[in-house]
C-alpha cells in the first residue's frame, strides 16, 4: 500500500476505478426501474435521491443509461427499464 495521501479516499478507502461512480449512478437508476416499472422522471429522481447527487451527475446517468439501452425513455418525462427482469427460475 503506497503512503502517498492521494491514494485513498476519505474514510480510507482506495481510489474507484475510473468510471465507477459513474457506473454505480446509472445502476441506481436502473435498479430504481427494475423495482417500480415505468416511472416519471420526478419519480425517478425522488427513488434514487437525486436531490443528493450534483445536479449534472444525475442527468448524465439518465442519458447515459437510455443511451446504453439500458432503460428506455417513453415521451412525457415517463422511463422504464429496457429489458424486464425474467420470472425467478427462467432465463
Amino acid at each position: 500500500m503506497s503512503d502517498d495521501p492521494g491514494s485513498r479516499r476519505a474514510g480510507g478507502l482506495p481510489p474507484r476505478e475510473p468510471g465507477a461512480r459513474e457506473q454505480a449512478e446509472v445502476e441506481e437508476i436502473v435498479a430504481a426501474l427494475s423495482e417500480r416499472g415505468v416511472l416519471t422522471l420526478a419519480e425517478l429522481r425522488e427513488f434514487c435521491w437525486a436531490d443528493r447527487w450534483p445536479a449534472r451527475d444525475f442527468t448524465t446517468a439518465l442519458q447515459q443509461a437510455v443511451e446504453s439501452g439500458e432503460i428506455r425513455h417513453l415521451g412525457e418525462e415517463r422511463y422504464t427499464i429496457a429489458k424486464p427482469p425474467s420470472p425467478a427460475g427462467r432465463p
